[in-house]
């Protein structure tokens, strides 16, 4: 007999960074089928000198960064003033920032390479990964956002 249950799309969800007002982030549910083919691209075999077996070891710190950046899939509300919390930047990054796009900061690829591999605030990289690991919230966030952009009234 095979199994009746299909796997769903991974939920995603916009959640507020706090401390930031207005940013938030798209963020999108990780799996532990997920997480273990993450954790098998961030592994390597090393040779074990006390028992000489090779072993596999996981670089934890790319693993996260890893997770991170496939959890994230958009951003909008940030401003270059919060990029300065978060990591050095420099003047003539603020200053295009400011002159091109408003005093915000872009989302794309790159640009959210050089946040995860620089930031400074580990609160920021905890809460993606509390939020892209706990299903229940992010259902809860997804349908909070449909309600909300939901036209209740009748039409006419």
């Amino acid at each position: 007999m095979s199994s009746i249950l299909e796997v769903a799309e991974s939920p995603k969800a916009w959640i507020p960074v706090p401390g930031y007002p207005g940013f938030r982030l798209n963020v999108k549910y990780l799996s532990p089928a997920d997480i273990k083919r993450l954790g098998k691209s961030c592994s390597r075999q090393e040779l074990n000198r006390q028992t000489r077996a090779y072993e596999e070891v996981t670089d934890n710190e790319l693993l996260a960064k890893q997770m991170t950046k496939e959890m994230i899939q958009g951003w909008d509300g940030f401003k270059a003033d919060y990029l300065k919390d978060m990591m050095p930047v420099a003047q003539a990054t603020l200053d295009r920032l400011n002159d091109e796009f408003d005093g915000m900061v872009p989302f794309d690829a790159d640009n959210m390479q050089v946040v995860v591999d620089n930031t400074y605030t580990r609160s920021f990289m905890d809460l993606v990964m509390e939020a892209a690991m706990d299903l229940r919230r992010m259902r809860e966030l997804e349908d909070a956002h449909l309600e909300k952009n939901s036209d209740a009234s009748p039409a006419m």
